[in-house]
């Protein structure tokens, strides 16, 4: 009896707790001259954290891709631009997509006429006011160039050069 309560004592203590990932993808075209920002992030937690912020806000979870302004303002103090040592705000960009997928929503934003493009540095404290192991996923691509890198409350900027 006192193995099997060990054994049922262990499990539950290193039982793994939920997925914390928030993923966002920038592509730079430099043939149209655009950056597109995809974040994509679990519905329940993104709620969560617009609800600390704002708890006016009363939408559902499957109803949150239409709450744009909502979103984009908790989006903009938790996910900072800079773009060849320019500060950008995602109030300025265009929202091009929000949409549910699965259990996370998705919302692709468009930033129009980069002439050029040498550095780019994002701040990325999406979540970490909720969950002190969030880890968010960026992964930056413009033409053959690709890399990624992880941002942790701990570190929470990802630089690109080329």
């Amino acid at each position: 009896m006192k193995i099997f309560l060990f054994i049922i004592t262990f499990l539950y203590f290193s039982a793994p707790h939920p997925l914390r990932l928030s993923v966002t993808n920038i592509i730079y075209d430099k043939n149209e001259k655009t950056i597109t920002i995809h974040i994509k992030i679990f519905k329940n937690d993104l709620l969560n954290a617009i609800i600390i912020k704002n708890p006016k806000v009363t939408c559902k979870e499957d109803d949150l891709y239409k709450e744009v302004k909502s979103v984009t303002n908790y989006l903009t103090e938790t996910f900072q631009i800079e773009i060849d040592k320019k500060k950008i705000s995602l109030k300025d960009l265009e929202l091009s997509e929000s949409k549910n997928t699965d259990d996370a929503v998705l919302f692709v934003y468009k930033l129009k006429n980069i002439k050029s493009l040498k550095h780019i540095k994002i701040n990325n404290q999406i979540l970490f006011s909720l969950y002190s192991d969030q880890k968010n996923m960026v992964i930056f691509k413009a033409g053959s160039f690709e890399k990624g890198c992880i941002s942790e409350k701990s570190e929470s900027n990802c630089e690109f050069q080329f």
